[in-house]
């Protein structure tokens, strides 16, 4: 019995006792104009040979400002498996501390120095392309929460934009539009139960449905069950979505 309430009280601390420990993953370190930033990467353990792989640039959202927090390694697990099951890269470059005024305690993406997370995450792709075997025709950048408001920005606002897809999950607002954009595929996810980000979800999907997007096309919604969570359905959904689409292209 003993055993048994030990056993229960390990797995309702485990968040606190694994956020404890140091994460598992290397910190790689990225020299800036403004100062070092930083980055995690997941490489698939087999590529094939001449084999050239998708890249995809995920921006979490509130991080801690020290070492990521228990809800940011869980996703970036989740994000590792599926790497590893449909064969790509997945860059995790780390938000500024400061970026969202509001919280000053976290990382995060934007209001504030948008402009240097954009040159941060830009820089960062054109790094790895040199080092990596990377198909330059299959870049996404995605973010969820405050990366996701971030990531919808550089869509619809960047002609000039690096990326060939956008996935948003969680957060996209139309703050702003550039009509000489181009219209790249983008996914778009987000939990039924999601009360606060929701309504800005769906008002971010009729504006681009107004201007040049199409479900089906190159614009795919997934709705799942759960609240302001990034769900293993999406992942999945996300990645056989870019899969078909660049596909399609070739």
């Amino acid at each position: 019995m003993l055993a048994v309430l030990w056993g229960a009280l390990v797995y309702l601390a485990w968040p606190w006792i694994e956020q404890a420990l140091p994460f598992s993953w290397t910190e790689k370190e990225f020299k800036m104009p403004g100062g070092t930033r930083s980055y995690y990467l997941y490489q698939p353990v087999k590529i094939p040979e001449n084999a050239r792989l998708p890249l995809y640039i995920f921006l979490m959202g509130f991080d801690l400002i020290e070492q990521p927090s228990y809800d940011t390694r869980t996703n970036y697990l989740k994000m590792a498996k599926f790497a590893e099951k449909h064969r790509a890269f997945i860059a995790f470059p780390r938000g500024m501390p400061g970026a969202f005024p509001e919280n000053s305690g976290v990382r995060a993406w934007y209001p504030d120095y948008f402009n240097e997370n954009r040159r941060f995450i830009a820089s960062l792709t054109v790094f790895l392309q040199q080092k990596l075997p990377i198909d330059s025709k299959k870049i996404v950048l995605m973010g969820f929460s405050n990366g996701g408001y971030f990531a919808g920005i550089e869509m619809l606002t960047n002609p000039a934009t690096p990326y060939c897809g956008f996935w948003l999950d969680g957060g996209a607002y139309p703050y702003a539009f550039t009509a000489e954009v181009s219209r790249k595929p983008v996914f778009l996810s987000y939990g039924e139960n999601d009360e606060f980000n929701r309504p800005y979800l769906e008002k971010f999907r009729s504006f681009v449905l107004d201007n040049g997007w199409e479900e089906g096309r190159n614009l795919k919604t997934f709705l799942h069950k759960k609240g302001h969570a990034f769900n293993d359905q999406s992942i999945d959904a996300g990645m056989e979505f870019f899969a078909a689409f660049f596909a399609a292209q070739e």
